[in-house]
């Protein structure tokens, strides 16, 4: 048992060491609410780009017209989200309607998860993992790729290096659930017609939800570390598609090798550049 359970605390300042039992308040019955419509899937997007806008929003633009320039539609607020429009609704409209979900997760992104309770202002960042974690477990979401964002660091003769996410270790979740987080989240749930959740979820079991997937940390020299979070989402948008029936296998064979091959000869060109410099 840990500490936290013996001492009935919400949360626990130490480490993340092993899995351990969860602890869930007593929140109102929101399964109650009934959705006020049938469920129609939006139009899909292939990408949905999550992130706390005070730490990573230079990130989340980076990666956005990287993205685009792998032919992918993506949901990025400040492109996506209309004028005039609830900026809520905009954005679970586009979860809703994601192939993939793509959180940046960076330590300064979730340092104040750290000091949450259950009467705490809904925070955003974890208000679209709470709806996330809710379309995997109902089967509406397949895949989500977690990026774990190193802190950044200037190295002599590399520049601008992301570290290990890890390093220094990882601050532990509070194990309780945030009342206007689930409550705002059933209400983007049921308002698109969908089942409210059978039962609430703590901010650590939302945390473990979504590391449940096979990410990607963003570590080591920038452009590459750059470069292989690009491939992973292209090629995991790449095989939704596929399974989805929208491209046709052997195409997208073809068309993964050919992308290979583009960005062999760029490196060697680069390689060649270098040495004649």
């Amino acid at each position: 048992m840990s500490r936290a359970q013996k001492s009935g605390l919400q949360r626990d300042s130490t480490p993340y060491s092993s899995l351990s039992d969860l602890r869930r308040p007593n929140l109102p019955n929101l399964s109650a609410l009934t959705p006020k419509k049938q469920f129609v899937p939006p139009n899909p997007i292939d990408v949905f780009l999550s992130y706390r806008v005070a730490a990573d929003s230079d990130l989340a633009e980076r990666l956005y017209y990287r993205f685009l320039a792998e032919r992918l539609t993506v949901f990025w607020d400040v492109r996506s989200l209309k004028r005039g429009h609830q900026w809520e609704e905009g954005f679970a409209q586009g979860l809703l309607g994601a192939r993939v979900f793509v959180p940046l997760i960076s330590k300064s992104a979730i340092a104040s998860w750290a000091n949450l309770r259950t009467d705490s202002k809904a925070d955003n960042f974890l208000l679209e993992m709470r709806i996330a974690a809710y379309l995997v477990r109902t089967g509406h979401l397949k895949r989500m790729i977690p990026i774990l964002v190193g802190a950044v660091e200037i190295l002599e003769g590399h520049g601008e290096v992301y570290k290990d996410f890890f390093a220094g270790g990882v601050p532990r979740m509070p194990e309780i659930a945030v009342k206007s987080v689930e409550t705002q989240a059933t209400l983007h749930i049921t308002n698109a017609g969908l089942p409210a959740p059978e039962s609430s979820m703590t901010v650590d079991e939302i945390m473990r939800e979504v590391l449940k997937f096979h990410g990607i940390k963003l570590e080591g020299v920038k452009r590459k570390a750059l470069d292989a979070v690009t491939r992973a989402v292209a090629n995991a948008t790449l095989a939704e598609r596929v399974e989805a029936g929208q491209v046709n296998k052997k195409a997208a064979d073809v068309v993964d090798k050919l992308k290979r091959s583009s960005r062999a000869s760029i490196s060697e060109e680069s390689s060649s550049d270098t040495e004649s410099e």
